[in-house]
């Protein structure tokens, strides 16, 4: 277990913030209650009964609701983050925002939807008229390669993997840069199940998994694991390479030959993510006690949006079922 940070009295009023927020968090019950719904309106209604009130009144059952959960996530981070001592706790959560509005922008498109952390509105029009250098970096750097192969004409699939890529480096170089070890440990991890994922993607296409790794590396840490990862034939080749308790899920699922199995091993791999976030939730006053509480509005965003949308589209609830995560709440 990585050490919690000692005596950080300068979080003790977002720490107590969060203490009082813990209580609206969604259990598991909840899902499975939302999941039994079968008209659209009992399951709205039964949505007035969280934090997402106000929005269920507005909204209907024609709205877009992933991204009225998406922001409504974004607003209770971005509240958080006007109390926290460190911005760049919070920031790592809407980091990836940055990076979906910035691939609108290089594509010339003029609506920035997501969450962002630093790229504002204001960027993010001068990127889609061409001008990077309005950019901080890195985000400057990855718009000038962007740019160089949309210029050379390749496909919309290589643009994602350098947009991916480009935002796990810069999640994991800016989580180690908190200098909080439960922190860096949990993006670390967070990384690797994403690489994991890209790869083996890239493999069950078809592929050479040495694409997505040329994209993800260098990394702030796990270099020779990406490369060892990539280097190896096929996936179930992969026991042994990455160590510890993610190590053993990746081995569990790798040798499975089906499309879905990346799937099923993100899923345990997310659970084992939450788990590892939630040594901080003991923590009184720190950076660990709000990002513990981040992560399981993370999760709860991720199963609210499983949830609303796929019943709202008629997807059968114990296929919904199978792909929540664990709420702690």
């Amino acid at each position: 277990m990585a050490a919690l940070t000692q005596n950080a009295f300068t979080w003790g009023f977002v720490c107590g913030r969060v203490c009082v927020l813990e209580r609206e968090l969604l259990a598991q019950d909840f899902f499975h209650a939302l999941l039994a719904h079968q008209r659209p309106e009992d399951l709205l209604r039964h949505l007035q009964e969280t934090s997402l009130r106000d929005d269920v009144t507005a909204a209907g059952s024609w709205e877009d609701w992933s991204a009225i959960i998406d922001r409504h996530f974004y607003e209770q981070v971005a509240s958080l983050r006007k109390n926290c001592p460190d911005a760049r706790v919070p920031d790592l959560f809407l980091l990836q925002g940055d990076y979906q509005n910035l691939k609108r922008a290089l594509t010339k498109q003029n609506v920035f939807p997501f969450a962002h952390a630093v790229l504002t509105p204001e960027m993010l029009a001068a990127a889609a008229n061409g001008d990077s250098l309005a950019l901080p970096k890195p985000y400057s750097e990855t718009a000038r390669a962007a740019s160089q192969l949309l210029d050379d004409g390749r496909n919309r699939a290589e643009l994602d993997l350098l947009l991916d890529g480009a935002y796990l480096q810069h999640v994991l170089a800016s989580a180690n840069a908190v200098k909080v070890p439960l922190i860096a440990e949990y993006f670390e991890a967070y990384v690797l199940v994403r690489a994991v994922v890209m790869l083996w993607r890239s493999f069950l296409a078809g592929s050479s998994m040495s694409a997505p790794a040329a994209r993800i590396l260098p990394l702030d840490g796990p270099n020779q694991i990406v490369r060892d990862l990539a280097a190896a034939a096929e996936p179930k080749n992969w026991g042994g390479i990455v160590k510890g308790r993610l190590g053993a899920i990746v081995s569990e699922y790798a040798g499975a030959e089906d499309a879905d199995a990346p799937q099923r091993f993100e899923l345990a791999a997310n659970e084992y993510l939450g788990e590892l976030a939630r040594q901080g939730a003991g923590q009184v006053f720190g950076p660990e006690r709000v990002f513990a509480y981040i992560c399981e509005l993370a999760a709860q965003a991720y199963n609210l949006k499983v949830v609303v949308c796929g019943r709202l589209s008629k997807i059968d609830a114990d296929v919904l079922k199978r792909r929540l995560r664990k709420s702690h709440a």
